[in-house]
């Protein structure tokens, strides 16, 4: 399309073999669905605008989806079936974005700007918030410093050290509880933060979140952050220590150590027990008690419990699995 041209089409549709070019400057307005088989490039200051009466789709098979500024302008929504790539802006106007199974990369440059409870990204299964696994991620280097509303994605970080080049995702399928508790979930949305500066101080998170839509059953006030944990055995939940004054979580104990840092929102709003799954104690004949005592080895699962503390007068080898309630 020439410069400062403007389109309007009710469903365009690039075929395998075709290659779809926006020059810069230029706006494409779009009623129905776009649908690429072929590539699509939006280059320059270019605007693709999705203003519909309908729900609407972005799909295909593409080759290459690449978008300078998307704009979501219809209040019955888009949806993605489709990856995309978006170099500038992600501007939310009317409805929500549903990334579903796909997924939106904002590479170095692109970012989220608009968005409010009324108008926001989600992820369903085409009926039901919480069930896509589409995420929406960024790449930024990140050195030692404070860090707001990174790429408009709502994760602030302080870091306490030289992070370096660093992938955050965000994505909205509900996460699901382990061991004794599968039957729990978190919040509709969590964040994966791959750093490639690793070290065990980490910084200061803090998740934005929506209430009116993305608790899934939770008690706003009570939510804390868990992080996933993989030390060789089961992958588990274990509690990070948390303030939350809605609408933000923020943690202060997030361990670096670990290639993905995994953080998702569950709450504390019911009694945490802790199951034995073996347990050997062997009494010392010594006058004075051993001091060998193995560390207690815990798996804990949204959860905000603590683990027992060390024994006085006997060797205890314990697993424990406490667990919290992490919504529906």
């Amino acid at each position: 399309l020439p410069t400062a041209a403007s389109a309007a089409s009710v469903h365009i549709t690039v075929s395998s073999s075709a290659k779809f070019v926006l020059s810069s400057s230029s706006v494409l307005s779009v009623p129905g669905n776009l649908t690429v088989n072929g590539t699509f490039t939006a280059s320059g200051t270019s605007t693709v605008q999705f203003n519909g009466t309908a729900l609407q789709q972005i799909g295909g098979a593409p080759a290459s989806f690449i978008f300078y500024d998307l704009k979501v302008n219809n209040s019955s929504g888009l949806y993605l079936s489709a990856d995309i790539n978006i170099n500038n802006q992600l501007i939310m106007l009317s409805g929500d974005f549903d990334l579903r199974n796909n997924n939106v990369n904002l590479g170095s440059t692109g970012s989220v700007s608009s968005e409010t409870s009324a108008k926001r990204i989600k992820a369903t299964d085409g009926t039901t918030d919480g069930r896509g696994s589409g995420t929406i991620y960024t790449t930024k280097t990140l050195g030692i410093g404070s860090y707001t509303n990174i790429a408009g994605l709502g994760l602030n970080i302080t870091t306490a050290t030289n992070f370096g080049a660093t992938t955050i995702k965000r994505g909205h399928l509900r996460q699901q509880g382990s061991g004794d508790y599968s039957s729990n979930y978190s919040i509709y949305r969590y964040y994966e933060i791959i750093p490639t500066g690793k070290t065990v101080n980490y910084g200061t998170v803090t998740i934005n979140y929506f209430p009116a839509f993305e608790l899934n059953g939770h008690t706003d006030g009570q939510l804390v952050i868990f992080q996933s944990v993989n030390m060789g055995g089961p992958t588990y939940w274990t509690p990070l220590s948390t303030t939350n004054t809605s609408p933000q979580v923020v943690a202060t104990t997030v361990t670096n150590n670990l290639a993905n840092i995994k953080l998702a929102v569950g709450s504390n709003s019911i009694p945490l027990p802790i199951e034995l799954l073996s347990f050997t104690a062997t009494c010392t004949q010594n006058p004075a008690p051993s001091t060998q005592h193995p560390e207690p080895s815990t798996q804990q699962s949204f959860s905000n419990g603590q683990p027992p503390q060390k024994p006085t007068t006997a060797i205890l080898q314990l697993n424990a699995a406490p667990m919290p309630n992490i919504g529906k």
